[in-house]
């Protein structure tokens, strides 16, 4: 499997179907890169990318039939580096032979081996545009209309990508949605949060976000609403895990707790110490087409989720999601709301339809059909 991002090998999409096609008993090979270290001078720096860009292939066991394998990389800087390391890289993967590979990658690697499936998981030009970086956009667009040309089948993680395929590139894609380690999670959370609250949910109210931390990502916005319910008697807190340019240029209260990045085993342990989940996205093209793992992780621990109207989170009426336009008075009055409404038992069949390893029979049957 190659992801569009290879970083973190779990915790990402393409990491946990790979960790639950593994789980089904297949054997599973997840590309992953290192990240460079920050920060570093510009003598470290050029012999840190001399460095990669002379390794081998890495191979490191995650767990039973899963593994994470390494190749040369030149971590977003570099444009004389980055397509001599493409170039390396491809070369290296192409001598691994498969039965089956799953790519949702924006450039760069090209291997196809056995049964070739390219899944799209973003509208990735809209996102770039969105972000002011156009050509990097319209490169990302024409890798993945010769991906799409060039496989087998395409799968996507929504129902709005399923559009996009459909009108922008003329084929049918197979929705394989995004999803949450149900079982890890709620035993983490335990059982009695599904009729009330769990005994390590704090007393005082905290709500969350956890996840990457982009421009269009509007914490300052939630804090604000937050600082509303508080002025009004709401003795709330806030709780943001990850880390990005969305916290710049503001300056944390003493009841908003940021936890910073955290390791993905960490994830259902945090969600116990939380009432209420939210999701404060800008709307755009992009942000529209996304099914948030966020939001399928608060539902399995039970969690009401705060979010902003998605197009993609419209179609698919996940129960425990609430809907609010992005601004500070609505928000706060939502938020309020979702702190006094309850888990409804029904909801958790919802939930596991959306466990990864349904995910991943689903990805199993399309890249191993005959």
């Amino acid at each position: 499997m190659i992801p569009h991002a290879p970083g973190t090998p779990l915790r990402t999409r393409a990491g946990e179907l790979a960790r639950g096609l593994a789980r089904l008993g297949h054997d599973v090979d997840i590309y992953a890169r290192n990240l460079q270290p920050r920060p570093l001078g510009l003598p470290a720096k050029l012999a840190w990318h001399a460095r990669e860009l002379m390794r081998g292939v890495d191979e490191r066991t995650i767990e039973s039939r899963l593994t994470s394998v390494t190749l040369p990389t030149a971590h977003r800087g570099g444009r004389l580096l980055i397509p001599l390391v493409d170039r390396v890289s491809t070369v290296l993967l192409s001598r691994r032979r498969y039965d089956a590979t799953v790519s949702s990658a924006y450039g760069g690697l090209t291997p196809r081996s056995g049964r070739y499936i390219y899944d799209l998981v973003d509208d990735h030009k809209a996102g770039s545009e969105h972000a002011g970086r156009p050509d990097e956009g319209s490169k990302a667009e024409a890798y993945v209309q010769r991906e799409i040309r060039a496989a087998d089948q395409v799968t996507v993680s929504g129902l709005i990508l399923a559009d996009l395929v459909r009108t922008k590139y003329g084929r049918n894609a197979h929705v394989i949605p995004n999803g949450a380690d149900v079982a890890a999670i709620r035993k983490a959370t335990g059982e009695a949060r599904g009729t009330g609250r769990s005994d390590t949910v704090s007393a005082v109210p905290v709500i969350a976000y956890i996840g990457g931390l982009d421009e269009f990502v509007r914490i300052d916005l939630l804090v604000r609403a937050v600082q509303r319910m508080r002025r009004a008697g709401i003795e709330a807190q806030v709780s943001i895990v990850g880390e990005g340019p969305a916290l710049r240029g503001w300056s944390a209260p003493p009841w908003v707790k940021v936890l910073g990045l955290r390791m993905p085993e960490e994830i259902p342990s945090l969600l116990n110490r939380f009432r209420i989940g939210v999701v404060p996205f800008e709307l755009s093209p992009f942000t529209h087409a996304a099914l948030p793992l966020k939001v399928l992780e608060y539902g399995a621990a039970r969690m009401l989720c705060v979010s902003v109207p998605l197009a993609e989170l419209k179609r698919q009426a996940l129960p425990w999601v609430i809907l609010s336009e992005l601004d500070e008075v609505r928000w706060a009055d939502t938020l309020a709301q979702a702190l006094n409404e309850p888990w409804k038992p029904a909801w958790d069949a919802v939930v596991e339809r959306f466990d990864w390893s349904v995910s991943a029979r689903r990805l199993a049957a399309l890249a191993l059909e005959a």
